[in-house]
């Protein structure tokens, strides 16, 4: 067997120098590479960055305003959050610089909500200018609109009864009409001295409720019937065609609010497409709300009311016996509840 021969490398001779073939491929200078480089690398910095971003939740301006939140626990996030603008030159001199409230929007298919604390004695200007700039008619008031503890007082209990908000808002109680269950709702005519627009009507419906205690799924139903009748039966303020979003508060604006806006989200899911799913709209809420999902009992509530609602408009029988198994645990659910102990703030 004769040897095998190396393999040549390809070259080329010139001037009798023997030279390899790559080193005729042409290269960028190294200054200009290493710019490329980095200008590509720090643009998927940035992109990446911006990723991050645009999933976290941020709370800097809820820190920027002490002031005006009730509860270190109630954070309103930056996302999502009510923005207050100004709409004429008036207004930009008095509140330019007042673009913060303790309150946030949450958009969906099944509902249209801003989640917020109820006012403070500092806050009640800008409280009606969030009402006034998103053209909310609807207020649903979980809390005592009375107890100044837990809400500073928007409104008056009494037909023809008018409140002064600073000179500049006038909210005056046109009637007042009481429900069973102890759900009141009054109109108010709201006027904005500032506004080109004179006079609004807004609707306040109130159904005090506890805010750790689970709301008894009768009441809570007849809260979101109330509601929707309400909602109904007034026309959209604005164009015509906006509808503006319900405005739901307690105290905090967190637990017994978010269960609220859950039952009324799952009925219309339930209504519309016949089924429903707690653990996506309770994620929803408190991917907007930060702890919109603080208590238990609260979620266990809004999926009762809704299993409720489920049985009215027949989906479900009332003699389904798997139905009557989760009311058993529910019950024994909200008895582990009330043993715990209790924080004292309100939520």
């Amino acid at each position: 067997m004769g040897s095998r021969e190396p393999p040549r490398r390809s070259s080329s001779r010139s001037h009798g120098v023997e030279r390899s073939l790559q080193a005729e491929v042409v290269a960028e200078p190294l200054a200009d590479y290493v710019s490329n480089q980095s200008a590509r690398g720090q643009a998927r910095l940035y992109a990446e960055h911006d990723a991050l971003m645009r999933r976290e939740r941020h709370i800097w301006k809820y820190n920027r305003n002490s002031d005006k939140n009730r509860n270190p626990a109630s954070v309103c996030y930056n996302e999502g959050a009510v923005e207050l603008t100004t709409s004429n030159k008036k207004e930009e001199k008095l509140d330019k610089d007042r673009t913060y409230i303790n309150a946030n929007h949450l958009r969906s298919p099944y509902g249209d909500f801003v989640l917020a604390q109820a006012p403070m004695a500092n806050t009640l200007i800008d409280w009606f200018r969030m009402i006034w700039q998103l053209k909310i008619a609807i207020v649903v008031c979980l809390t005592d609109p009375e107890n100044v503890a837990s809400c500073e007082p928007y409104f008056k209990l009494r037909e023809n009864q008018t409140l002064k908000v600073k000179n500049r808002f006038i909210v005056r109680t046109i009637s007042v009409r009481e429900e069973e269950g102890g759900i009141t709702n009054y109109q108010l005519r709201l006027t904005n001295k500032l506004s080109s627009e004179k006079n609004r009507t807004l609707y306040v419906i109130a159904m005090p409720t506890s805010p750790h205690k689970a709301v008894h799924p009768r009441k809570q139903l007849s809260l979101v019937a109330e509601v929707w009748a309400t909602e109904t039966a007034t026309s959209s303020v604005g164009d015509g065609t906006e509808v503006p979003p319900i405005l739901v508060h307690g105290c905090n604006g967190v637990s017994r609010t978010a269960a609220f806006v859950a039952t009324c989200m799952m009925c219309k899911t339930l209504q519309t497409t016949g089924e429903m799913s707690p653990l996506e709209v309770w994620a929803r809420l408190n991917h907007a709300r930060h702890n919109a999902a603080k208590e238990r009992v609260h979620f266990l509530s809004s999926i009762e009311c809704a299993l409720l609602f489920a049985v009215d408009i027949g989906l479900l029988s009332a003699n389904n016996p798997h139905l009557a198994e989760v009311n058993k645990m529910f019950r024994r659910a909200y008895d582990e509840e009330l043993k715990k102990e209790k924080p004292a703030s309100e939520q």
